[in-house]
């Protein structure tokens, strides 16, 4: 999947059910092999690493990154990637956890999968990972 997928996944979103655009968007895996328990973290931040791989991070791990964090919603993050033309292209990935060890950070991602929208917990980005590793 790369940022303009999730671009325009999430413009039919809001296209099919409008009450969508204020939906809470996060980062989504099963806990499971069997599927059946959905995990949430909300999409606090998002980064461009130096892969020139885009990466949209859980709320509390953007502050080990150096990164300003905002609990995003699904329109006001369409917003923002409609306006980065320059990382369209570029392959999205969840990046859900970090180690740390001394000065060295370890990020942790997977790639995006799909998005999808639950009416308890609204908008999610999927990916292929099955549980979160614990984040320090």
């Amino acid at each position: 999947m790369i940022v303009m997928n999730l671009v325009e996944d999430l413009r039919r979103m809001i296209a099919a059910v409008p009450q969508a655009a204020t939906a809470a968007i996060s980062i989504g895996c099963y806990v499971d092999d069997a599927r059946s328990e959905l995990s949430l973290q909300r999409i606090g931040s998002y980064i461009r690493d130096d892969d020139g791989d885009f990466n949209l991070v859980p709320l509390g791990i953007g502050a080990n990154l150096d990164l300003a964090e905002q609990p995003w919603t699904v329109e006001p993050l369409l917003q923002a990637l409609e306006s980065r033309p320059d990382v369209h292209a570029a392959p999205l990935y969840v990046h859900y956890a970090t180690k740390m060890s001394g000065t060295y950070i370890a990020s942790l991602g997977a790639p995006a999968l799909g998005v999808g929208l639950d009416d308890a917990a609204g908008a999610y980005v999927l990916y292929g990972e099955t549980g979160y590793p614990e984040s320090n």
